[in-house]
């Protein structure tokens, strides 16, 4: 009879064991310090139909070893386009200009400006490291993200609009998630290539 109550104790402790709630592995996602990291530079646009490219990489590491449910991260990409003429000239009527930037896996944004109108600052957003992206940029294995970046702008009109200058800035934001706290050290960079 003693034999039957052992393993018929050792039954009900694997029942309650069995059939209670499991532990949750991240109930709640922890963030680390923000991160930031920046770009800039400047061009010159003297005739219509003329156009200029910056390619741009942006590099999140030291991903957490176990994500989130909803990822490892979230960021932004604001980039800001200052046309003007020589000597920062910007009370003139400009040409027609467009703008754009294509983040890979991510969305793009972009915007037109017409001519006959004074300078205008372009401000562009992009939102980076999306688990809704479709372009598997975090990996997981390398504990790592990465995105290619493109920054267009255009002039669509020439004569009678002399050469303008256009200052450009892109600025990087993002924040990792843990598990844990505090969150794993991680780093971001986003350089000219």
């Amino acid at each position: 009879m003693k034999r039957f109550d052992k393993y018929a104790a050792g039954f009900v402790c694997f029942l309650v064991y069995a059939c209670s709630d499991p532990p949750e592995a991240c109930v709640e996602a922890h963030s680390g310090t923000p991160l930031q990291s920046a770009a800039s530079g400047q061009f010159v646009l003297t005739s219509a139909g003329e156009e200029l490219e910056v390619p741009l990489r942006l590099e999140l590491e030291g991903l957490p070893e176990l994500w989130p449910a909803g990822g490892p991260a979230s960021g932004r990409l604001l980039v800001t386009f200052d046309p003007a003429y020589e000597g920062g000239e910007r009370n003139r009527e400009m040409p027609a200009l467009e703008a754009r930037v294509d983040v890979s896996g991510a969305r793009s944004d972009s915007a037109n400006v017409p001519q006959r109108q004074a300078a205008t600052t372009i401000h562009l957003y992009v939102p980076l490291f999306s688990p809704y992206d479709d372009d598997g940029a975090c990996d997981g294995e390398v504990r790592r993200c990465e995105r290619e970046v493109l920054l267009s702008f255009s002039r669509t009109t020439g004569e009678p609009y002399g050469p303008i200058t256009v200052h450009w800035e892109a600025q990087a934001t993002a924040e990792v998630y843990d598990c844990v706290v505090p969150a794993a050290p991680a780093t971001l960079e986003l350089r000219v290539q």
